[in-house]
């Protein structure tokens, strides 16, 4: 079964598992509909919130690379942009922080550009519309 990431207006997001597209969006409909006339989120309480996205994916977007793998090539660039971005004007670069993000590399998550982009660096399968479809 496919998994879909929920983004609301606020940028909070959830991950869900559905039998389709059809449950994600008629479940994330419900949330949006209890969003626009003020009422709770459902049992767990607090407020219900607008959605604003939602990413479908094969698997769970946490299953970003198990593995902890890269090729060569890649992880080449990638300690190239990070060695530059750290390097203070001295050219010295702390070498605890960079292992620190060199880790990162594989981690499943990223920090967002913008508030409605996913959470995961996993590339997703597609991106859902409320009213049916896809984006």
């Amino acid at each position: 079964m496919p998994f879909y990431e929920i983004v609301y207006e606020t940028g909070r997001a959830s991950v869900a598992e559905y039998a389709n597209d059809d449950e994600a969006r008629s479940a994330a409909g419900e949330q949006d509909r209890r969003a626009r006339e003020g009422q709770s989120a459902g049992p767990q309480g607090g407020p219900a919130e607008r959605v604003a996205r939602i990413y479908k994916y094969d698997q769970h977007p946490n299953e970003y690379n198990p593995e902890n793998t890269a090729s060569a090539e890649v992880l080449t660039k990638e300690l190239g942009e990070l060695v530059k971005a750290m390097k203070d004007k001295n050219g010295i670069v702390n070498i605890d922080q960079l292992a620190i993000e060199v880790r990162g590399l594989s981690h499943p998550m990223v920090l967002k550009e913008h508030a409605h982009d996913s959470q995961f660096k996993m590339k997703e399968s597609g991106v859902l519309t409320l009213e049916g479809g896809e984006k």
